[in-house]
């Protein structure tokens, strides 16, 4: 886990040569995610000023946001991305360029064939060590930077057996789940 050090983030921000600090925009769909949202960016804002990173904070209406955080035509937005359940979902999605959901516009010749070979590989073993490949790759070129986990509630009665929430997804599985009543 990385701590947080503010002393140590203005250090590293001098040296990449932003000494006096950094600006960016920082775009948002209004209300269109609900106030949860608006409050874990303004948050998000407030904890990036502490290390010199200001934060211009841009509405815009949803369609214009979507369009707009497609691709390389933005600075920074929060939006969220789960592995859901299986990791192709994630790795595909996220990184593949042909994927209507690779936000950060990635297109790069050594991920893309990791994530294709990934999805053809059938033995679980050998498809662990290219999927770990992938995701430390990832990792290193930083192309999308993991800011937070929010919280999530479940509750179910007592006569609902065999439940198992997943709570990488908003839909959970409950094709083993039983009502015992």
């Amino acid at each position: 886990m990385i701590k947080f050090d503010p002393e140590q983030a203005k250090k590293l921000l001098a040296e990449a040569g932003y000494g006096s600090g950094l600006d960016l925009e920082f775009l948002y769909p209004g209300k269109a995610f609900g106030e949860a949202y608006v409050t874990e960016m303004q948050l998000f804002q407030s904890q990036m000023k502490r290390i010199g990173i200001n934060l211009t904070l841009k509405s815009m209406d949803l369609a214009e946001y979507l369009n707009r955080t497609r691709g390389n035509t933005y600075d920074l937005t929060l939006r969220s991305s789960s592995p859901g359940m299986d990791v192709d979902a994630y790795l595909y999605g996220s990184f593949h360029p042909s994927s209507n959901r690779n936000y950060n516009g990635v297109d790069d010749p050594k991920l893309t064939p990791l994530i294709e070979a990934q999805r053809k590989e059938a033995d679980p073993k050998k498809r662990l060590e290219i999927v770990r490949e992938a995701g430390r790759y990832i990792a290193e070129q930083g192309y999308g930077i993991t800011s937070r986990s929010g919280l999530t509630y479940q509750m179910w009665q007592s006569y609902v057996k065999d439940y198992r929430p997943n709570l990488g997804r908003r839909y959970f599985p409950v094709a083993a789940a039983w009502l015992d009543k």
